[in-house]
């Protein structure tokens, strides 16, 4: 036919369709998929120990403080551990008694000596051999508790007398109403005045000392501030400096709460917690010739002094140092006015709240003429 493109035999011819070809993705970006969806695959089926499907649990509350001092605790736990704000049995080994043995506020492992001792409380202690535990035979009420060599007993020949007057908030002596140098019972306080020196060599002193906390019999001899009433007097000479002896001087001092078991049986007085923001109290000195005209007050607490049971370089108490004349003067010393040589360990801040004794100190190679008169706290 003319004009026909169509062959014999064969349909039309169709004119080709070209399909484009599906694009590949990159080598890299398809090994990153593949270890994304690895990653994801072993992070679902990890292990427990991995913390898989386990919630976050709530922080364990913490317990609610039931005391923050020792008058908020009873028997048998009748001491506040701070840290914790909780009554415990025991703060320091000497509360379990004499060599007692305290583990996380509670008495164990006591393997006491025999015979009889004085422990906290004012309490006679007797230790039961059986069972290596001490056990409280007396409550010295109308005496003290006393050790010596042939054991410890209540002694009521040392009674400390009643005040005669009613107790003065603050007051801890005016020297006029107590007797044989021992402080009037007023707000807790419990104690007595007491001489100390390193007995070297050349150290002299009057009153001569005797033990920590036992006192030194009459020290009232002399006239108070403005000639009135008594007052406390000690003079001496402290030894020079030795660099082969222990050398550190002398002083006069009191402990607050000592019922008479020694150095060892000084419990904290909490001046903070009634208010009080130091000490106030008169001094002059005398007319030894060649005095210095100075002193020092020092203060140990809790974190310096040994009966604290915190220290482990002790001694270093705070303190700070005082001019004196020949006249009688009053000073006040806030708690913040004191200061350490900060060798002690732990180095902590002062506690006002653990003071265990104030103590006038001289040091080697000082004479000194010390009196004291009029010791009370202030707010």
């Amino acid at each position: 036919m003319l004009g026909s493109s169509v062959k014999a035999g064969k349909g039309p011819e169709r004119a080709a369709v070209s399909v484009p070809s599906a694009k590949r993705l990159p080598l890299w970006l398809s090994v990153a998929l593949v270890a994304a969806l690895l990653a994801g695959a072993v992070w679902f089926l990890r292990p427990s120990w991995l913390g898989r499907g386990e919630p976050k649990r709530a922080a364990a509350a913490k317990p609610k403080a039931e005391c923050e001092f020792d008058n908020q605790c009873a028997k048998p736990k009748p001491y506040c551990d701070q840290a914790i704000g909780q009554c415990v049995a025991c703060l320091v080994d000497y509360h379990c008694g004499r060599p007692g043995n305290c583990v996380e506020g509670r008495c164990s492992g006591v393997s006491c000596m025999p015979g009889r001792s004085c422990g906290p409380d004012n309490q006679l202690l007797q230790c039961n051999e059986q069972t290596g535990q001490l056990m409280a035979v007396e409550d010295c009420k109308d005496a003290v508790c006393v050790e010596a060599d042939g054991g410890a007993a209540c002694q009521r020949t040392v009674k400390q007398p009643e005040p005669s007057v009613a107790c003065r908030p603050g007051l801890i002596d005016d020297m006029d109403e107590s007797v044989d140098g021992r402080l009037p019972m007023c707000e807790g306080r419990l104690g007595n005045w007491y001489t100390f020196n390193d007995k070297a060599p050349g150290t002299t002193q009057t009153p001569a000392p005797g033990d920590v906390g036992i006192g030194i019999g009459r020290p009232y001899t002399a006239p108070g501030m403005n000639e009135r009433g008594r007052c406390i007097r000690t003079f001496g000479t402290c030894a020079p400096e030795d660099a082969g002896a222990v050398r550190w001087g002398a002083g006069v001092g009191i402990d607050l709460r000592n019922a008479g078991g020694g150095g060892m049986a000084k419990r904290a007085f909490r001046a903070a917690a009634l208010g009080y923001r130091g000490l106030r109290f008169a001094a002059k000195v005398g007319d030894t010739p060649n005095r210095v005209e100075s002193v020092t007050l020092r203060i140990p607490d809790i974190n310096t002094d040994p009966a604290g049971g915190r220290c482990s370089e002790c001694y270093d108490d705070y303190g700070i140092v005082l001019q004196l004349t020949n006249r009688w003067a009053v000073h006040s010393v806030t708690w913040s006015e004191l200061k350490r040589g900060g060798k002690g360990v732990p180095n902590l801040p002062f506690d006002p709240d653990g003071i265990l004794s104030i103590h006038w100190r001289y040091y080697p190679g000082q004479t000194f003429d010390l009196y004291v008169d009029d010791v009370e706290l202030f707010r």
